[in-house]
């Protein structure tokens, strides 16, 4: 394959993160808001085509890494147990894109899937939000 060099000033970098149980990533989103919550703001969303999750991670202080501790910190999710300390959200079906709306909430779209005859059957936008108590 043929990389875009920047006038040789391009740099490429190992993958951030790994899922050896493939997930299928099909969007990322970086959450500008702190509509969530203070705890979600200004990191990471990664959502799915397989396993119908949206994956949560932090960010370093300088904001140049993910922020990854524990069984995470080889930067590979090697099981289904690894792998659940980063998931968000479940049972959005085929998540397709995320995005975080005028209002500062994330928006999802996604949709189901007909395993049987291979073709995607209701198209699905959810919002998440926060409680407001």
């Amino acid at each position: 394959a043929k990389l875009v060099t920047f006038n040789g000033k391009g740099k490429y970098s190992s993958p951030e993160f790994v899922w050896n149980t493939p997930v299928g990533p099909s969007a990322l989103k970086f959450l500008t808001s702190e509509k969530l919550g203070e705890q979600y703001e200004n990191d990471i969303f990664v959502g799915n085509v397989n396993q119908q999750n949206i994956y949560h991670f932090d960010l370093t202080k300088s904001r140049s890494a993910l922020s990854l501790n524990g069984i995470l910190a080889d930067k590979i999710s090697d099981t289904e147990d690894e792998r659940e300390g980063t998931i968000f959200a479940e049972g959005l079906h085929r998540i397709t894109d995320i995005e975080v709306g005028p209002d500062g909430n994330m928006y999802v779209l996604s949709h189901t899937w007909n395993a049987k005859d291979q073709y995607a059957r209701e198209g699905l936008i959810y919002k998440i939000s926060k409680n407001e108590d």
